[in-house]
């Protein structure tokens, strides 16, 4: 389960493109909507598909929950999109209206990915790519960003052996994403010497759900004994509204040799 939600998160960023030498030719605008919508409130906007390759092609849309949140409502009974399956000529575009309203009841944040499909070509062809770019919905006022560091420790192989790095998990424990950043500073116990190391995780962590973060150490880094000192701050991919606070910073230490 775990590896499935990596490779789920690692897509989000990007538009997402399945093994297909003309699909991977199409163009949306665009690549991706993050909402922050009042209760009730309605948003509307046109997404450009582009057909940018030398052939034509039969494409279906299929929006789906990615990460549902805690809403509960079905997703067609919010989110409408102007448009099923349809023909897309070579070096053609089409714009599909796309219309919602903040789910009821909703609080925190929701993901939903817009996919694309296209049509199997051929009596014996099942294999149906897909393109994709993510929605996220945000409830104003509700969102929580919280988290944990439930590990920070010597990374170490299966059998114990310890290996020239640290590994950090962290938890989602809020209700909408966050993107983990900081820093690690390596303290010499017995020389007055200090190594800063970046801490960047570029995929985000969706709410209750964990990550593995391996934090390498150089090799500049001389033998010895030290405290790991971690400050992590949980940001977002867009800013928070109505002046909440942007980041929430995470402090943990532990002893690295």
């Amino acid at each position: 389960m775990r590896l499935k939600l990596a490779i789920y998160a690692c897509l989000l960023f990007f538009i997402i493109i399945t093994n297909s030498p003309v699909l991977a030719q199409i163009h949306i605008e665009p690549s991706s909507f993050k909402l922050t919508l009042a209760p009730g409130e309605t948003y509307s906007a046109k997404i450009t598909v582009q057909n940018e390759s030398g052939h034509g092609m039969q494409l279906r849309v299929e929006p789906e929950y990615w990460f549902p949140g805690n809403c509960q409502k079905k997703l067609a009974s919010w989110l409408k999109i102007r448009a099923d399956k349809w023909q897309l000529p070579a070096r053609a575009q089409k714009e599909i209206s796309l219309q919602l309203q903040a789910p009821p009841g909703m609080r925190g944040e929701c993901l939903v990915m817009i996919f694309f499909a296209q049509e199997p070509v051929g009596k014996n062809i099942k294999i149906r790519p897909r393109i994709g770019i993510p929605l996220y919905v945000r409830q104003k006022g509700t969102e929580k960003i919280r988290g944990e560091v439930s590990i920070f420790r010597p990374e170490k192989t299966s059998r114990g052996r310890e290996l020239p790095g640290l590994m950090i998990e962290v938890k989602n424990t809020g209700n909408i994403h966050i993107l983990p950043l900081g820093l690690v500073n390596l303290k010499s116990k017995k020389l007055s010497e200090n190594y800063a190391i970046d801490v960047n995780y570029r995929q985000p962590i969706f709410p209750q759900q964990s990550a593995k973060l391996r934090v390498g150490v150089k090799s500049s880094v001389p033998q010895g004994e030290y405290t790991a000192e971690l400050k992590l701050f949980l940001n977002t991919l867009y800013p928070l509204e109505d002046g909440q606070k942007q980041s929430v910073v995470i402090s943990k230490q532990c002893d690295w040799r």
